[in-house]
């Protein structure tokens, strides 16, 4: 009878799925203009989203911005293009999977920055 319990708890054992690697994301993904896009390769929903959550009012700013300072049109959709790219470049690169860490620390004179990369 033990035989039997010995080998349903290997079966139990070896029926376990393995955990899935994670995806390997490189660096430059970042500058693709989709935002989120280094974090949906990841399979990171909430870089994603975060990602979103800057890129579109950051965007929609831009262009309230650049309506009065452009003279035409083919200006005013130069400048929305740049706000657009710029604003989605820069939260990809902030909500990236391997995105620097930045803690603020105080210390006897007030506080300190201090911004960790993570590595490999």
């Amino acid at each position: 009878m033990t035989w039997l319990l010995c080998a349903l708890t290997s079966l139990a054992a070896a029926a376990e799925p393995a955990p899935a690697p994670a995806p390997e994301v490189s660096p430059a993904a970042a500058f693709v203009p989709l935002p989120g896009f280094p974090s949906l390769l990841a399979r990171d929903l909430r870089g994603m989203g975060l990602s979103w959550a800057v890129a579109v009012p950051t965007t929609a700013a831009f262009v309230l911005v650049a309506r009065p300072v452009a003279s035409n049109t083919r200006q005013l959709v130069t400048l929305s293009f740049v706000g657009y790219a710029v604003s989605t470049v820069a939260a990809n690169q902030l909500f990236a999977p391997r995105a620097p860490v930045l803690s603020i620390v105080p210390n006897e004179g007030g506080v300190t920055a201090v911004a960790t990369i993570p590595l490999r």
